[in-house]
């Protein structure tokens, strides 16, 4: 019988454990939703994530003009 009770114990603990936890990651969640929606007008992960898609998409066109602008200016003057 006492081997169910401290069974029971350590399950109530981890139990206890896992609910605090998860009220911590609740509010981690909150806070970086908060940040995503103040920083980047966005109020979920999917949304973020097609604003970065988009980001991305942005930079890689800016960095491919500057690359193809650095040619002309190399072939223009014969570096």
């Amino acid at each position: 019988m006492k081997n169910i009770q401290e069974d029971l114990t350590a399950l109530k603990e981890i139990i206890d454990n896992a609910k605090t936890n998860l009220s911590t990651l609740d509010g981690r969640e909150i806070e970086l939703i908060s940040q995503l929606k103040k920083n980047f007008n966005v109020s979920s992960v999917e949304e973020g994530k097609k604003e970065l898609k988009k980001l991305e998409d942005k930079l890689e066109k800016i960095n491919q003009t500057i690359q193809d602008e650095y040619n002309k200016l190399k072939e223009e003057y014969d570096w």
